[in-house]
């Protein structure tokens, strides 16, 4: 595994070192990037471990340096660790009475809160610290000013509020590079910001131009430059170009294991724009998984604007190829069709492919169903943003699942329909092995969606058990039936005809359910129901 890692990793460095306007073999390269995400991220999280191990053994300055790694490690991997880290690097700072450390803590902490979209806390906390102090790291300081409003005019929303806020990010993008050494990518990336604001963006394409002649290989190992350049190349309107370098980048972030970044978003607007919509949905689908991993919630609002968009037309591109592949088939069966009645031996034949293709059709709209409930029980889900951005992505992954099935026993069957294998078709629709398997990986992965949301519920629910009337898991299950029915009032779903519907249970069956756990109750009912709906 750590041959293929490194593999890949080579891969990228050569790829990126040689410049090519046809872009396909990069975004090739992105697309394997993207489905080793797990593979490189096992790396990531081994590297934290080590720093882990470090605090055992660590004390004062040193564990104050651990601490402010370890944030480091986090900051665009997953805010709430970093979070945890900056804050545990300030309490060793007072401890250690080490100026130069608290104000570092502190503007750990600012970066976090900037990147969870906290501004105005942001902002606040910045006003406490003073930028005349000897032990100040300035440059880190004019940084917090500069890329929060630099955010803050990325999100306004009126002409007079874009102007105040850029106007602001030139001021302390001015006071940051007086403090970049000139020579550094930072100054070149700060710099041709600058330009671009300034709406002298071949200015800022020149300057980083020099900067790349000078140091050709930063192009293939710094995100920072490569990023800049999409940025440059979108203000001059180079679609092209800024699709070669959002690329570049994007290729970086994910070598990085970051995920919290921008260019992946940007080009899979781009090339949604450029109607490559398969990548686009990918592209977008990703963001928001890594978004969600990593809760950078200034990054959510972007997201959340255009998936609904790619999605849509996705689905319809899906929709549209569905239906050429009907016609193909349905020519074919024409065709057969037309074979079959020049022999009359084969007319029964042809009665025998109307049922078939009327219980294909019922198979199909089994299937639509049972994705309907799914997007039904999805939205009765729903209340919290928290479980709307965990379930989200849960749920393409589960409908993504079920067409797949769809379009494998459609190909599967039309396939032994050509070759005449009728009986092993009507044996194939006949069985009822298959629903129970899907109703079962349903139940499965419900009953996991549930349990990562309520880790506790289980050990939460039998407290209110009387003592030896636990409700206990048995063989392989997540969710015993009775824990399922009330995971779902649990959800906000109480009525029985609506759980027995949901559960492919009879009402009957639902009510004996119910029962049977009142009778285990150490409180009363009414009590129970309340707490069932506060559980966890």
């Amino acid at each position: 595994m750590k041959r293929k890692i490194l593999f890949t990793i080579l891969t990228i460095y050569f790829s990126l070192s040689s410049f090519s306007i046809n872009n396909e073999s990069n975004l090739l390269l992105l697309d394997n990037s993207i489905k080793q995400r797990s593979e490189i991220q096992k790396v990531k999280q081994k590297k934290i471990s080590l720093y882990i191990s470090l605090l055992q053994v660590s004390k004062g300055d040193q564990l104050f340096r651990v601490y402010t790694e370890l944030h480091k490690q986090y900051i665009s991997y997953r805010l709430d660790s970093a979070m945890y880290y900056a804050q545990a690097s300030y309490d060793v700072a007072k401890q250690n009475n080490n100026e130069a450390e608290l104000e570092t803590a502190l503007m750990n902490i600012i970066e976090v809160e900037k990147k969870f979209g906290h501004f105005q806390e942001a902002l606040d906390m910045l006003k406490t610290l003073n930028p005349e102090s000897s032990t100040i790291d300035r440059r880190y300081y004019y940084h917090l000013y500069h890329s929060i409003n630099y955010l803050l005019y990325l999100d306004a929303f009126t002409n007079t509020e874009k102007l105040k806020y850029k106007n602001k990010t030139l001021y302390y993008l001015n006071l940051l590079l007086k403090e970049t050494p000139i020579n550094s990518s930072s100054y070149a990336c700060n710099k041709s910001e600058e330009y671009c604001l300034k709406g002298e963006s071949d200015k800022a394409l020149s300057l980083l131009s020099a900067y790349i002649k000078k140091n050709p290989k930063e192009v293939s190992k710094n995100s920072n430059i490569t990023f800049r350049l999409a940025e440059t190349y979108h203000s001059l309107n180079r679609r092209d170009l800024e699709e070669y370098y959002l690329t570049l980048t994007s290729i970086l972030d994910l070598s990085e294991t970051k995920k919290e970044y921008m260019a992946l978003q940007q080009l899979a607007v781009l090339l949604y724009k450029k109607g490559d919509i398969s990548r686009a949905y990918n592209y977008i689908t990703c963001s928001m998984e890594d978004i969600v991993f990593c809760h950078a919630r200034c990054r959510m609002s972007f997201v959340s604007e255009v998936l609904p968009i790619i999605s849509a037309t996705y689905g319809y591109k899906m929709q549209k190829e569905a239906r050429l592949r009907t016609i193909f088939i349905l020519v074919i069966s024409i065709l057969l069709l037309f074979f079959v009645v020049v022999y009359v031996k084969l007319r029964k034949r042809n009665h025998e492919l109307v049922y078939m293709h009327e219980s294909l059709d019922n198979r199909n709209e089994q299937l639509l169903t049972l994705n309907n409930k799914l997007a039904t029980l999805n939205n009765s889900l729903s209340e919290s943003n928290r479980i709307k951005e965990e379930y989200i992505v849960q749920l393409f992954d589960l409908c993504s699942s079920y067409i797949n099935k769809q379009k494998e026993s459609r190909i599967s069957m039309n396939r032994k329909i050509i070759a005449g294998k009728i009986n092993e078709v009507r044996k194939e629709l006949n069985e009822t092995s298959m629903e129970a398997e899907e109703l079962k990986a349903f139940f499965h992965h419900f009953d996991e969606i549930f349990l990562k949301l309520f880790p506790h519920f289980i050990q939460s629910f039998n407290q209110l058990m009387l003592p030896g009337k636990e409700i206990k898991i048995k063989g392989n299950e997540l969710l015993s039936p009775e824990l399922r029915i009330y995971a779902l009032i649990r959800l906000g779903i109480t009525d029985n005809s609506k759980i027995a519907e949901l559960l492919h249970y009879s009402v009957q069956t639902v009510y004996n359910y119910r029962q049977r756990v009142r009778n285990r109750l150490s409180i009363s009912k009414n009590e129970f129901m309340d707490d069932i709906l506060h559980l966890c």
